[in-house]
């Protein structure tokens, strides 16, 4: 199955922001949707206004109150943020494992996740983002469980054009405590995803009391780390399968590196240079041809 992304990111942001500007009766029900959107996911709206204690016209109206088309485009962003929660096996049995085609499914899920990041990220936050990133004294990613390989992959492509970077994944004390030593002339990078580890916002919110640099990967503008950061990308992660999908992730990687290169190609390409020659040159590399320990040598 396929499922088609929503924005309800945007829905979550703008009643957390909004929240001390509604009325009494507005602010008693967000407040209640944001606790328990459960209620709002399932129930029918005159349900849900018994259960808050307000009239069903007034939660008809707070809904066009937030720019929606009405109660059931509430609803689908309360479903959308439940399903983003549910458990990997809430997920397996939702699913029933995919449809008849996963190579398909998948494929056509990451494209439109792709599509999706191309209206969710503007080329002014790529070079924002980049800036911080070129000009950060230390770098610090960080991603835990599963985000813990994207951290990795952008700590390894960092450190071949620049100095002083370090990825962050384990989701012990360690984490916080090689985080003291940040400042504000450092930038950190946290990948954040549902089911959002605690660990990943716990330290990204560390560095931001220290007046370090945060710029979030995430998939929802109202994430817990999106909150806090400096440039924050939404990114989706819907999969045709009942684990995220993390491409556009990557795509958000590859963005950064290019846009770092573009901003010091000079030292990009003296860097890329210096690691061929002080490093890669002496990697073992598999020779065309041959198998077993024979085909490693120096090409």
């Amino acid at each position: 199955m396929i499922h088609v992304v929503l924005n309800a990111a945007d829905f979550w942001l703008d009643l957390r922001t909004r929240l001390n500007t509604f009325t009494k009766t507005q602010k008693k029900i967000a407040k209640h949707i944001i606790d328990t959107p459960e209620d709002l996911a399932f129930l029918a709206a005159g349900k849900l206004a018994l259960k808050i204690g307000v009239s069903e016209s007034a939660v008809v109206k707070f809904a066009k109150e937030l720019g929606l088309s009405g109660y059931s485009e509430l609803q689908i962003c309360a479903q959308e943020r439940l399903r983003t929660e549910f458990s990997m096996l809430d997920m397996i049995i939702a699913e029933e494992c995919c449809g008849d085609n996963s190579l398909l499914d998948n494929i056509n899920q990451d494209i439109i996740n792709v599509k999706t990041l191309s209206k969710n990220v503007t080329q002014e936050m790529v070079e924002q983002a980049a800036h911080l990133l070129y000009t950060a004294y230390n770098i610090w990613v960080v991603g835990v469980r599963e985000a813990s390989s994207l951290a990795l992959l952008l700590g390894i492509f960092l450190d071949y054009i620049r100095p002083r970077v370090l990825s962050l994944i384990s989701g012990d004390v360690s984490l916080l405590t090689a985080l003291r030593w940040a400042s504000p002339a450092d930038a950190l990078v946290v990948f954040s995803f549902a089911r959002y580890t605690k660990a990943s916002i716990d330290a990204a919110y560390l560095a931001k009391s220290k007046g370090t640099k945060v710029i979030v990967i995430t998939d929802s503008l109202a994430s817990p780390a999106a909150q806090i950061g400096d440039v924050v990308f939404s990114v989706p992660s819907q999969s045709a399968s009942f684990f995220n999908s993390y491409s556009g992730a990557v795509t958000i990687i590859n963005v950064l590196i290019s846009e770092i290169a573009k901003i010091m190609p000079e030292k990009t390409k003296y860097e890329m240079e210096r690691l061929e020659k002080d490093v890669l040159d002496s990697v073992r590399y598999w020779r065309r041809g041959n198998h077993g320990p024979d085909s490693l040598d120096v090409d």
